[in-house]
């Protein structure tokens, strides 16, 4: 009897040993299926980026350079153009048409062309001739507006309207109004002027108007000097 009972409890125990290894390798198993799901996976390191190739940026820094230098020469012959002005105007403080500096602002060959209603200079001495013709004018006064300046290398081109208020010799006031068409060109000195055009598209006498300057009312100029100046 003793010993049908030792094999039953032999037979007990080698069965309970054979049903708990499954369920410990199971066990086991799904922890370590745990531990792989929480860990976080490690990403791929990003592969690198080709570089950019190198840019050239010497035609960028030139035409820079070139846009710079046109607004450079369109500012200089602006301020040419004022100067002219400058030259001829006056009557308040200053003689009018001073013909030393209106010459001294164009090419040794330059011309000065008003056509009909003022008539043409060539060369320095051309011009200083025909512009101090002009003193005779006890007042004058231009007034320079839509400038056009289109500069092509070493030359260029310019267009404005002008507005011009101007006493006769004999006081009358008029008003001129027209276009300059002028060519320019580089030197050494700078921008000149190598040919000067006005064409008129209005002119009248005024019947009221400024009169005398208050230069030509203390330094009246004689007879004598009209005539030597138009000769």
């Amino acid at each position: 009897m003793k010993k049908v009972q030792r094999k039953a409890a032999k037979a007990v125990r080698k069965t309970t040993r054979k049903l708990s290894r499954p369920v410990a390798k199971k066990a086991a198993s799904s922890a370590k299926g745990r531990a792989r799901a929480a860990a976080p996976k490690a990403k791929a390191a990003p592969r690198p980026r080709p570089a950019p190739p190198a840019r050239d940026f010497s035609a960028d820094v030139n035409a820079l350079h070139q846009r710079l230098r046109n607004l450079e020469d369109i500012m200089e012959i602006s301020r040419l153009k004022a100067a002219y002005c400058e030259a001829v105007d006056g009557g308040w403080d200053r003689r009018t048409h001073r013909g030393e500096e209106v010459a001294a602002l164009f090419t040794e060959d330059g011309v000065w062309d008003a056509g009909k209603i003022g008539g043409r200079g060539e060369g320095r001495q051309g011009i200083i001739d025909i512009i101090n013709s002009f003193q005779r004018m006890p007042f004058a006064l231009h007034r320079v507006t839509n400038p056009d300046i289109r500069v092509n290398g070493d030359e260029a081109v310019g267009k404005w309207h002008v507005i011009a208020y101007l006493s006769q010799p004999d006081g009358t006031p008029v008003m001129f109004m027209g276009v300059y068409r002028d060519k320019f060109v580089r030197t050494p000195q700078g921008w000149r002027f190598k040919h000067l055009s006005g064409a008129a598209a209005y002119f009248a006498s005024l019947r009221e108007g400024w009169g005398v300057g208050e230069h030509y009312r203390k330094n009246p100029i004689s007879d004598s000097e009209n005539v030597s100046q138009t000769q």
